[in-house]
């Protein structure tokens, strides 16, 4: 698999919770990683714009109250959940199972971001004109470049993408893969639905209505109306064919899961329950540690 450039890297940081709340990182680097987000965003950020001392004050407090939040709040609901996949793995799973688990994670990434919006129209207010550039600039160069090193890519070098993504997430949580599960993981692969264009546009859209929600930060009340749908109602701005695509995909993704699901062996399912108790007993820790 080639590289992941550093455009592709930002989008890895910045989903990190997702990635969380579906339990796709091993529970040493949950652990790891939770306890030094206070100091993980800001370094992103940094990435984007050039913060003064009165904003990086802010964003350290703000972060401090989320991450406070986050932790006494969330994490539980996390483990809950983790612990719900652990039962529903003892029998067989079936497609609606894992949408559903899929959907619950989102509904916790949709609520992280309520919470995080009060602050960040706060801070976006205190933007001058020049940080308002500048961020907007980066992340327009940012999708530019994904969307280049997606076109210098042939169908077969993205197929092979995913599968070796996908066979490493899975070989993470199960051990060693059967013969079997890597040809259904490569059908999985080279049948599934592209939605990089619909993706790509969905998210030209979105930085385009970040410059001008930005153009109003000195209207508070414009503000508040343009950031709520930048950042709370984004459905809109991805329009019904690409949530289509996305409910296909899901359910697509979901059929592959199932199947790997019922053609683990007995030493995967050993494999896969110890690592799910290692991460809800993680989790668990980290809440009970503030």
């Amino acid at each position: 698999m080639n590289n992941l450039s550093r455009p592709r890297w930002r989008w890895i940081t910045r989903t990190f919770f997702v990635l969380l709340v579906i339990g796709t990182l091993t529970a040493c680097s949950t652990k790891m990683v939770y306890n030094y987000l206070d100091w993980i965003v800001p370094w992103t950020i940094d990435d984007y714009i050039t913060l003064d001392s009165e904003q990086e004050a802010f964003v350290d407090r703000s972060l401090a109250q989320v991450l406070s939040w986050h932790r006494q709040e969330q994490l539980p609901l996390y483990a809950a959940d983790l612990e719900s996949l652990r039962s529903a793995l003892k029998s067989e799973l079936t497609i609606d199972e894992v949408v559903g688990f899929t959907k619950k994670a989102r509904a916790h990434w949709y609520q992280l971001i309520e919470v995080m919006f009060p602050p960040l129209v706060e801070f976006g207010q205190s933007l001058s004109d020049e940080q308002a550039r500048q961020l907007v600039a980066t992340v327009r160069e940012e999708l530019d470049e994904i969307k280049a090193e997606h076109d210098d890519q042939t169908l077969e070098e993205r197929q092979q993408e995913w599968r070796e993504g996908m066979e490493e997430g899975l070989e993470d949580w199960l051990g060693a893969l059967t013969d079997g599960q890597i040809l259904r993981i490569k059908e999985w692969s080279e049948t599934r639905t592209s939605s990089f264009d619909l993706w790509i546009a969905y998210r030209y859209r979105w930085v385009d209505e970040l410059e001008q929600t930005l153009a109003k930060r000195n209207q508070p009340a414009q503000f508040q109306q343009s950031a709520e749908h930048l950042l709370l109602q984004l459905d809109e701005i991805r329009g019904g064919e690409y949530l289509a695509a996305i409910e296909k995909n899901r359910r697509f993704y979901a059929q592959m899961i199932v199947d790997i699901s019922t053609s683990m062996t007995k030493q995967q399912q050993t494999h896969l329950d110890d690592k799910l108790s290692e991460l809800i007993n993680d989790l668990t820790e980290l809440h009970r540690e503030e």
